[in-house]
C-alpha cells in the first residue's frame, strides 16, 4: 500500500520532461539494471506481477519517488506489452542474431518499450541519456533495427 501511494505521487510528476533530470538520484544504468533484475525470469503465467514488483522495490529500499516511479512504470509496461516487445526482440534476433547475445533480450525489451511506447513521456534528452550509458554496439544495432521502417512494417503486419 505504501509503495502504491508513493507511485501515485510520482506518476503526477512523471509526465513532465524535466522531472527526471532534476529528481533522479540514481544513475540511468542502475535504474535499467534494477528493471532487468525484476524482469529476468519473471513469468506472468506463474507469478503475480504486483508481488514481483513489490519484492523488487523492497530489495531496493533506497529509491526515491522518481526512481520508484520509473521502475514501476517500466516493469508494468514491459509486463503489459510483453507480446509486442517479445515479437520485436525476437525479430531483432532473427535479423541480427549472429552478432548479439540472447542474454541481453530483457535489456532490448526495456529499450523497445521506452522507444516505442514511452518516448514522448520520457523525452528525447532523457532517452538519449539512457542510451549513452549502455554498450554502444548493442544500442546501435538494436536502435538501427527498431527505427528501420521497412523492417518494422514487414513483420508488424
Amino acid at each position: 500500500k505504501q509503495w502504491y501511494q508513493r507511485r501515485v505521487r510520482g506518476v503526477l510528476n512523471y509526465y513532465t520532461n524535466y522531472y527526471y533530470k532534476s529528481n533522479l538520484r540514481m544513475d540511468f544504468t542502475s535504474l535499467v539494471e534494477i528493471c532487468i533484475k525484476g524482469l529476468t525470469g519473471f513469468d506472468a503465467e506463474t507469478q503475480a506481477a504486483d508481488l514481483r514488483l513489490q519484492e523488487l522495490l523492497d530489495t531496493n529500499s533506497n529509491l526515491g519517488d522518481a526512481e520508484e516511479t520509473f521502475i514501476v512504470e517500466v516493469f508494468s509496461g514491459c509486463v503489459r506489452y510483453h507480446s509486442l516487445l517479445a515479437v520485436t526482440v525476437e525479430n531483432f534476433y532473427l535479423d541480427e542474431g549472429k552478432k548479439m547475445l540472447r542474454k541481453d533480450s530483457v535489456l532490448y525489451r526495456i529499450f523497445a518499450y521506452l522507444a516505442m511506447l514511452r518516448l514522448n513521456d520520457l523525452g528525447y534528452e532523457n532517452f538519449e541519456s539512457f542510451i549513452l550509458k549502455q554498450d554502444t554496439l548493442k544500442m546501435y544495432s538494436f536502435l538501427k533495427y527498431l527505427f528501420d521502417l521497412p523492417k518494422l512494417q514487414s513483420w508488424l503486419k
